[in-house]
């Protein structure tokens, strides 16, 4: 797999659990770390100090349901403009996703996520 962004991360968000791949590259090397946090507000507090520590700056979330909720309210703060969730799989948080960027600042349309 190529990896594009030097700092990424993958969740993928269950009701009680959240999968995390962060994918680093640096000096033409690529590390792959891989946790699991359960999906309470403590231990989502923790997924951020990690995505912290390994100094994460793009983040990708798949989601089913309202499982992603609490995961974007935690993180949400984390990465400013250029450094927002991207390649969302779930129409429904698509268009909140794009909406709240929008209400950011942020020029976002659903049209090129689509694609994603």
């Amino acid at each position: 797999m190529d990896v594009l962004h030097a700092r990424c991360c993958g969740l993928d968000v269950h009701k009680s659990s959240i999968s995390a791949c962060i994918m680093l590259r640096e000096a033409g090397r690529v590390q792959k770390h891989q946790h699991r946090f359960g999906a309470m507000t403590q231990d989502l507090r923790e997924l951020a100090e990690r995505l912290q520590q390994f100094r994460v700056t793009q983040v990708g979330m798949e989601s089913s349901g309202v499982y992603w909720k609490p995961v974007w309210n935690i993180l949400e703060g984390q990465f400013t403009r250029g450094n927002y969730f991207d390649r969302i799989h779930s129409d429904g948080l698509k268009r909140y996703l794009v909406k709240r960027l929008q209400q950011l600042g942020h020029k976002v349309t659903l049209e090129p996520m689509e694609a994603a």
